[in-house]
């Protein structure tokens, strides 16, 4: 009589460079991340442009926003872009952490969202579930 086999585990995913260098496993991709084209001559604004357009003729597009020098620049020639095409303006969204003072950018925010006159944007809140070892970190941790 023979011995019944072991279920066969499953191999551990290898971690994604972006795992690896934030010491925080994310888990598997939902979308993967597009390669650009690079064209002879074509700078990166244009670049960038080209990129956007694609991004909104494929509505909703959501641009998280954080109200940083970064993504505000981002929203900003993201509206530009929608308008320029005739397409729809993006959803900015932001991530707020009430738990974190020293993040709150509200004033800062709504004066560019204002400035930019976008008609929705999506605030969350978040609490403990984004941690290095939030729940969801925990999961993806506990199947392995």
């Amino acid at each position: 009589m023979t011995a019944p086999k072991a279920p066969a585990v499953p191999a551990i995913p290898q971690l994604d460079p972006l795992e690896v260098a934030s010491g925080m496993v994310f888990g598997r991709r939902r979308t993967p991340v597009p390669e650009v084209e690079r064209r002879p001559g074509e700078g990166p604004r244009a670049t960038l442009e080209r990129v956007l357009v694609e991004a909104l003729r494929r509505p909703p597009c959501v641009v998280a926003f954080s109200g940083g020098r970064d993504s505000s620049a981002i929203l900003a020639e993201t509206v530009r872009v929608a308008r320029a095409h005739g397409l729809e303006d993006p959803i900015a969204c932001t991530l707020r952490f009430g738990d974190a003072p020293r993040t709150v950018e509200e004033e800062w925010q709504e004066l560019v969202i204002r400035h930019l006159g976008l008609g929705e944007w999506n605030r969350l809140e978040v609490g403990e579930e984004l941690d290095a070892l939030g729940p969801i970190a925990l999961d993806v941790l506990r199947c392995h």
